[in-house]
């Protein structure tokens, strides 16, 4: 340490009080001389192990502040601002003499617990009617903070001995009931195309899916979609020439569609056209082995079409017979 370093160093000790360094705008010129020796202010408070100085507002200022900060007379809580409320009552004691010294009126405490409870139990039994319960969804307002208080609508009904506006079991049957309607061979609709009622069966069974499991219908699939089945009935219609159905190789996207809708692409063809059936290729084979035996000769190239395009009718069979 230099001389000049040692001789500031001492002008800082006997300036400082009680551990605590000068306050630095009383003192600039001492305060620029340890900048330029120790580099900071606060390296040459680490060599001295003083504790910087913090200005501190007198009693009335602290007052002032707390009258600021009231609306109408009535003070704020001290915990609107930790921070201010922690220095008021150290200095003060506790926040009720502090308000008391400004002359300014506490701040009406929140209800308990208890006391709201007992306020929500109150509202309820009002709004009931010969000790039934109003409906759930009357007061939305009233239906959060029952449920906030009491974990739910059901528990507060039996605290206040009121019986439900419905009872659960006939509200759950009639949901059912509404499920089953809106199913389509023993398999349930999309939640997406019922939503008013798919919210209300989540709220009552837990999930749409434990509410399809209650009402013994299949979950939904697409496969069994009735809408999106008769749109590929209409699009393979719209496919027919003369007569006849489109070739699986014409749209390879639709017959894999309805192969997954149907099982099978015929199956999607018979239900177009019930005239038309899968052809029988066995069959179709052994009348060719007897018009063989029988030395008919059949147009065989109009067969070889037939076989070559993978599709043989059933007037090819009849135009074979009738050679």
């Amino acid at each position: 340490m230099t001389p000049l370093q040692r001789k500031y160093l001492n002008q800082l000790i006997t300036l400082s009080k009680n551990g605590v360094a000068p306050n630095t705008k009383k003192h600039k010129t001492l305060y620029a001389n340890i900048r330029n020796h120790f580099g900071s202010w606060g390296n040459a408070l680490k060599v001295a192990n003083l504790r910087p100085y913090i200005r501190q507002k007198s009693d009335e200022e602290l007052l002032q502040e707390l009258r600021d900060r009231s609306i109408n007379g009535v003070a704020p809580r001290h915990n609107d601002d930790p921070k201010f409320g922690h220095v008021v009552i150290r200095r003060f004691g506790s926040w009720s003499k502090a308000v008391k010294k400004a002359k300014l009126k506490l701040a009406p405490r929140h209800p308990s617990l208890k006391e709201r409870k007992k306020k929500y139990l109150k509202e309820l039994i009002s709004r009931s009617t010969n000790g039934v319960a109003p409906k759930s969804n009357e007061d939305l307002k009233l239906r959060i903070n029952i449920v906030r208080h009491f974990g739910s609508w059901e528990a507060a009904l039996k605290i206040a001995k009121l019986k439900p506006f419905m009872d659960k079991k006939l509200i759950t049957k009639k949901l059912l009931n509404e499920l089953k309607d809106h199913s389509v061979n023993g398999y349930a609709p999309s939640i997406t195309a019922i939503p008013i009622l798919g919210s209300s069966l989540q709220y009552y069974f837990g999930s749409y899916k434990e509410a399809v499991k209650v009402a013994n219908l299949k979950p939904y699939s697409r496969q069994h979609d009735p809408v999106i089945r008769q749109q590929c009935l209409d699009e393979i219609r719209n496919k027919f020439k003369n007569g006849k159905p489109p070739k699986t190789s014409d749209d390879f996207n639709l017959y894999n569609r309805t192969k997954r809708l149907f099982g099978s692409w015929w199956t999607a063809i018979a239900k177009v056209n019930p005239t038309l059936q899968q052809p029988n290729i066995k069959l179709f084979i052994s009348l060719l082995a007897l018009a063989v035996d029988k030395e008919i000769t059949p147009d065989i190239e109009h067969i070889i079409e037939s076989i070559r395009n993978g599709k043989v009718f059933y007037e090819d069979l009849e135009h074979l017979i009738t050679l």
